[in-house]
């Protein structure tokens, strides 16, 4: 993957540990809790999601995915202050694992709309297994902004480098963490909800939510490391990769939430649409 920003300061891993079902980032953003952002259920290459909406890989042993990167615009959602519950949506590139509901690494971006709200938050976003990941400097996450994200694997042994870029404003925050004996098989570039329990719906957007070169000109950006490669997303690479397409449903898989666009030709290049909000 393509990471040419140098920054001057890597902020060191501070994880917060939560108290209760769902923590908290920032003063208003709501983030999920570690047994809600899940591998879902794999139906073959097409999956249809309680969470997810996108495209990832699958690797058929751990070792092989070392990393992944995204770009997107940071869209504008409308909150919908007469609904019932909360409402939200992540644009993230993650890494995870399958045996332990914690194994989730994502970074990238959240819009919140709190419950009676008229206006949403908009935030940064990081966490490692099921924690809050403190990156910084902090950056301002703005509508309409290009954004650049990525969990790399480092030179240290059992480090790894998380980093969000708002390519707009020229502006970087970053953080190194340190996991011992992670077990990766996935990687995304996704949109995601912040709960699978129905609490938190889609907000509307006022647009389709765009990923990759053909939207934001940034090449090389919606790619995994396939052992050392930087591979399409939604490209196998190797033999040991399977590509993978996420559809957004709700909780009970009835009504439809959000749709990834078929690819473009660089294989990394798509929008998501979603179709039903809160």
């Amino acid at each position: 993957m393509k990471i040419t920003t140098v920054f001057a300061a890597v902020a060191i891993l501070s994880i917060f540990a939560f108290s209760s079902a769902i923590f908290q980032i920032s003063a208003n953003a709501h983030s999920p809790t570690a047994s809600t952002l899940l591998s879902p259920q794999i139906l073959g290459v097409t999956i249809k999601s309680s969470m997810w909406a996108g495209y990832g890989v699958k690797a058929l042993s751990s070792g092989i995915i070392k990393g992944v990167s995204g770009s997107w615009i940071q869209q504008k959602v409308t909150c919908d202050s007469k609904a019932a519950t909360p409402q939200g949506e992540l644009d993230l590139a993650a890494l995870n694992g399958v045996g332990s509901k914690n194994n989730f690494w994502a970074v990238g971006t959240e819009a919140f709309c709190p419950k009676g709200a008229s206006s949403p938050v908009y935030s940064e976003y990081a966490t490692l297994n099921g924690k809050a990941v403190a990156m910084g400097p902090k950056i301002l996450i703005v509508p309409g902004h290009k954004y650049e994200a990525y969990i790399q694997a480092g030179t240290t042994p059992n480090s790894y480098n998380y980093g969000l870029f708002d390519i707009s404003a020229g502006k970087t925050s970053a953080a190194a963490v340190f996991v011992v004996a992670a077990v990766l098989l996935y990687a995304e570039i996704i949109i995601a909800l912040l709960s699978n329990t129905g609490t938190y719906v889609p907000p509307a957007a006022a647009n389709l939510i765009k990923f990759g070169l053909f939207f934001t000109a940034i090449a090389s950006t919606c790619d995994y490391d396939d052992d050392g490669v930087d591979t399409p997303i939604g490209s196998s690479g190797s033999s040991l990769v399977i590509p993978m397409s996420y559809t957004m449903y709700n909780p009970a898989l009835t009504k439809l939430y959000a749709v990834p666009s078929p690819l473009k030709s660089d294989l990394e290049s798509y929008s998501i649409a979603i179709k039903a909000t809160g």
